[in-house]
Parts: structure tokens; sequence; C-alpha cells
């Protein structure tokens, strides 16, 4: 019984330490937004638009139209 006690009390411990490094901290955070809106101005304004209202320079071009982002 003490062996499964401590078995599962090392696993907790051990969860607790792998979450505290996957939980990004708000520098990475911060780092993660930033690249997205990187991403998303190169890859998806030109048809979503700016403001993601699916009103970019290409969606009068394209059928269906691009989806509305900010519903």
């Amino acid at each position: 019984m003490k062996i499964l006690l401590l078995v599962l009390f090392c696993t907790f411990i051990g969860w607790m330490f792998v979450v505290g490094f996957i939980v990004p901290s708000d520098q990475n955070k911060n780092q993660a937004d930033e690249a997205g809106k990187a991403l998303y101005a190169k890859y998806c304004s030109t048809c979503h638009g700016v403001e993601g209202k699916g009103d970019g320079l290409a969606a009068v071009y394209l059928f269906p139209k691009p989806r509305d982002f900010t519903m």
C-alpha cells in the first residue's frame, strides 16, 4: 500500500513538473501572438482582410467568399 501511494505521489509530482513547462508564460504567449499576427498578415489577410471580415483584396474573385472571422 505504501509503495502504491509513493508511486501515485511521484506520478502526480512528475505531471505537475511537466505541466509547468507546457503552460506558456506571458512572454511566450506574447511572442506566439506576434508570430500568429505575422502569419495571418502574410497568408490570410489577402482574402480575409486585415480585420478578418472576409473583405480582403482577393475576396471579390473567390467563390465561396472567405469566412468572416469576426462573427
